[in-house]
């Protein structure tokens, strides 16, 4: 099994098999569509909470990224810069790392670590994809 298990990536590629290519398609139009409507909303809802003009412009300018990252992906680009993107991985094994001490030495409980982990996880699947993380 041991030996099964560590050849089966190679054979993967060898046979030159890869993931459902419209399934792909399809969350990227909907990743799509969903940001657009979001991004269109935006002014009415800051409006009707009353959310001042630098919080609204910081999440404009986040759903429009995503919108190039998307629209990037779309046309063969990579979906977000390689460096910026191993930066931000880098930054949270130290985060990770620093959580894990803190249980370790009794200043935050299992259960303050694991809803922090949980938080680090779905960051770390922001940045590469639900697909991506082996």
């Amino acid at each position: 099994m041991l030996v099964q298990g560590s050849t089966l990536p190679l054979v993967v590629r060898w046979a030159g098999l890869t993931g459902d290519r419209e399934r792909e398609d399809e969350v990227r139009r909907a990743r799509l569509r969903a940001t657009e409507v979001g991004l269109a909303a935006l002014p009415d809802i800051a409006e009707r909470l009353g959310a001042d003009e630098d919080l609204i412009e910081r999440i404009r300018a986040e759903y429009e990224s995503h919108l190039e990252d998307v629209r990037g992906a779309e046309e063969g680009r990579h979906p977000m810069r390689d460096l910026e993107r191993r930066l931000r991985l880098a930054v949270l094994e130290h985060k990770r790392r620093e959580v894990t001490r803190l249980r370790d030495r009794n200043e935050i409980d299992d259960i303050v670590l694991r809803d922090l982990q949980a938080a680090l996880d779905i960051e770390e699947i922001r940045l590469t994809g639900p697909g991506t993380i082996e």
